[in-house]
This record gives C-alpha cells, structure tokens and sequence, in this order.
C-alpha cells in the first residue's frame, strides 16, 4: 500500500508536470462550471490573502517562500496540499494539488521545488518593493501618453507599471510621482514600442494646488492611513506563530496600494512606517526568515 502510494507521489510531482496536455473542449454547460468553479476558488483565495492576490498559484508560489518550503530540498504535492488546507480548509486537497503542480508547469519552480528565474521574476512583479523614507526636492514627474487604441492591451500594461512604480493619475493619461522613476518607465516605454506616444518630463509647478492637497486627493491617503492604523490596532497585541501569514497578507493588501511618496508629502501622524515595523517584527519572530523572503519581501528586512 506504502509502495503503490510513494510510485503515485513520485508520478504526480516528477512526471506529469512534464507532461503536455492536449487541449480539451468542454460543453458550454461544462466550461460554465468550471469558470464559476475557477471564480469561487479565486474569490476564497482573495478572502484568506485579504485581497492581496485573487489566483491559487501566486498564493501558493509565496506560501512556498514566507515558511521556507521552497528551500527544501523535496516537496510533495499533497504534503504541501495538507499544510495549505489547514491554513484555508476553504479550498480541498486535490484544488491545492492542481495548482501546486501549475507552478511547476509555469516553471516558477523546478523539480525540487527550488524557485526558478521565473518564479523571481513573478514574486517580484506581485510586491512592491519597500523604500527607505525619501526627501523630496519639491520636482514632479510627469508620464503624458496619447496610445492608439489598437494598442489598449500594451497601454494596460504601461499602466501597470506606472501603478507598481508610485505613480498616480493626475488627469486622463497624465500620470505624477514625486520620485524619479523616468528612467524605468523610458525602458518600459521603448520595449512597448511606444516611444513617439509617450512624453516624460519634470516639473516644479502643477498648478495651484497645495502639494500635499494634491497628493491626498490623488492617492487616498487619509484613507490609507486609517487602513494602517486599523492594521496595527488588530496585530499590536501579538499573534501565534502560525498566524504569520495572515499578518503578511493583511500588511501587503494595504502595502500595495501605497505609493510611499517623501516624507514631506504625508499626512501628520501616518501609521505607515509603525504598520511595516510591526509587520517586519512579526516576520523576525516568526522564524520563517530566509534568504528568499530577505530578497524579495524587502520592506521586512
């Protein structure tokens, strides 16, 4: 029984992730299930992550990271199913096994589940990176755009960026940040192919407008703020060392929408800065530090 269990373990993690698929088409009655299938299991997964990610195999990717799995040198797919499962019973084992060997087919991993160049590359597009406090030198940034609409799914992408870089929208297509990030967004700009629609400038005057009125009406800060201070008000007591993940999800969901503009720029008492302390002091004692979460979590080093 032992044997027949360990050849099944073994085909199902080192061989089938291998394996190509050929395409199968379902009935519309069945492909309607399974979207609303793929909807429930995206909704239970925003529930436990607090929003931070919607689809099973990110959750899985950074879970493998924040406890250390992906370090190890073997990994079971229903080893890690059963973890996962007592962290969110919402989702089953066999909807854990599918997504886990997902990961392995998107090669974010690789057979021993060590993370990959693409699994970096993905952990690094989901997080934002952490930034010590910035002085500002009173110039605005400025990305101007007028794309073709033939080009929308390029121009979503471009936007992207611009979300994940701090950068907020001023007006239709007109997009500002206090911190110089011209350059990343040139290279964006130029591997888009959108080099004669965009224009990138800096400035010391947008209008009338008191700065710090400006940054709040753009980026919601007051609201951001209360989010922080809820935030800390749930944790500062303590937590269980196995409710760390829900610090780290609870932290992040609000740390995305955060473009951490200078200092001058934010409102009096901003919880922003004891939130993240809170968050990294939770991580340390947590004793899921490793070299992946130190690399690419950066706001909690």
């Amino acid at each position: 029984m032992n044997k027949n269990a360990n050849i099944y373990e073994l085909f199902n993690t080192l061989i089938l992730p291998k394996i190509t698929m050929p395409k199968i088409f379902l009935t519309p009655k069945r492909e309607f299930k399974n979207k609303r299938r793929k909807e429930k299991i995206r909704q239970k997964i925003s529930d436990i992550s607090f929003g931070a990610v919607t689809k099973i195999c990110d959750f899985i990717l950074i879970s493998l990271i924040i406890t250390g799995e992906a370090m190890k040198p073997r990994l079971f797919a229903s080893t890690l199913a059963k973890d996962l499962e007592r962290i969110c019973p919402l989702v089953d084992t066999k909807q854990w096994i599918e997504g886990f060997h997902n990961i392995r087919r998107k090669r974010w991993i690789d057979g021993n589940s060590a993370l990959t160049k693409e699994g970096r590359e993905r952990l690094q597009g989901l997080f934002p990176k952490f930034y010590n406090e910035k002085h500002w030198d009173k110039t605005w940034h400025l990305v101007n755009f007028d794309i073709p609409e033939t080009m929308h799914r390029q121009r979503d992408i471009l936007r992207e960026k611009l979300k994940s870089l701090g950068f907020g929208m001023m007006q239709q297509s007109v997009w500002i940040s206090p911190v110089n990030f011209l350059g990343t967004v040139q290279k964006e700009v130029k591997n888009l192919g959108f080099t004669p629609f965009v224009l990138c400038a800096q400035s010391q005057n947008l209008g009338e407008e008191d700065s710090k009125v400006l940054t709040n009406r753009i980026w919601h800060l007051e609201e951001l703020n209360i989010e922080y201070k809820n935030f800390i008000e749930k944790y500062e007591k303590g937590i269980e060392r196995k409710d760390f993940y829900k610090v780290f999800f609870n932290f992040v969901s609000i740390f995305q929408n955060d473009p951490q503009l200078p200092v001058e720029l934010l409102p009096k008492n901003w919880y922003g800065r004891e939130a993240y302390k809170l968050s990294r002091d939770f991580y340390i004692e947590s004793g899921f530090k490793n070299e992946y979460t130190n690399s690419f979590f950066g706001f909690v080093v």
